[in-house]
């Protein structure tokens, strides 16, 4: 008999240690926001534009912000509006004609931060214009700070113009971030394989022009001779 309340004693204890939360344990971030509208790649109608995404999830159930960035680069280095919003939506007024870039994350109670959601690109439709520079192109692979053998390098990119014209690219790398001279001209695939001289790091980005001649650039990216 003994023994049995022993037993039970020892399962209750271990079950009151299993319901009670770990003092160390540590807050996990909320998930990554998915983006809705606009649609990825899209000519939007109107210039009061509303931009939504699925609500974030947080493991310990604490309340979630969101931070809503948006930009007319690429690379997000010029910021036209970042703002902490309570909300999974924002509407504002926008300019007719102009190219657009965003991006959503999540921030919890405890301000642990997810990760900034992909990019998604539109651009707000102007009555007068007929034709459309494509998006700025998007990489597919290798992944940022990859390690890949130089010797069969394969970069891969997409793009997307509204006017579903045939799209020319320029590749231009090199081993120093901003100094990278044109090392492919005028193809009109979305990837290449390319023999690479000795080098630890690579930074590559690509231009595209559409067949009337507007142009758009990536931003810069980056990977490692393995």
């Amino acid at each position: 008999m003994k023994n049995n309340l022993f037993i039970i004693t020892i399962s209750l204890l271990f079950l009151y240690s299993c319901s009670k939360e770990d003092p160390n344990a540590e807050n996990e971030v909320p998930t990554i926001p998915i983006l809705l509208s606009p649609a990825n790649n899209s000519l939007v109608d109107g210039v009061n534009v509303t931009f939504s995404w699925e609500g974030s999830s947080d493991p310990e159930g604490e309340e979630i912000s969101y931070n809503l960035q948006l930009s007319d680069e690429a690379d997000f280095t010029h910021i036209i509006f970042s703002d902490e919003l309570n909300e999974n939506g924002y509407t504002t007024e926008l300019t007719k004609g102009k190219y657009y870039y965003w991006r959503v994350r999540a921030k919890d109670a405890s301000n642990n931060t997810s990760e900034f959601s992909p990019r998604q690109n539109f651009v707000v439709r102007d009555e007068l214009t007929s034709n459309y520079a494509p998006f700025a192109p998007e990489k597919r692979f290798p992944d940022l700070d990859e390690a890949i053998d130089i010797d069969q390098a394969k970069l891969g990119w997409t793009c997307f113009d509204v006017d579903d014209t045939d799209l020319e690219y320029n590749i231009y790398l090199g081993t120093e971030y901003g100094n990278l001279p044109l090392y492919v001209e005028g193809i009109n695939t979305t990837e290449v394989t390319l023999n690479l001289d000795d080098g630890s790091v690579f930074y590559w980005q690509v231009e595209v022009t559409d067949p009337s001649g507007q142009t758009a650039i990536s931003p810069i990216w980056w990977f490692k001779s393995s």
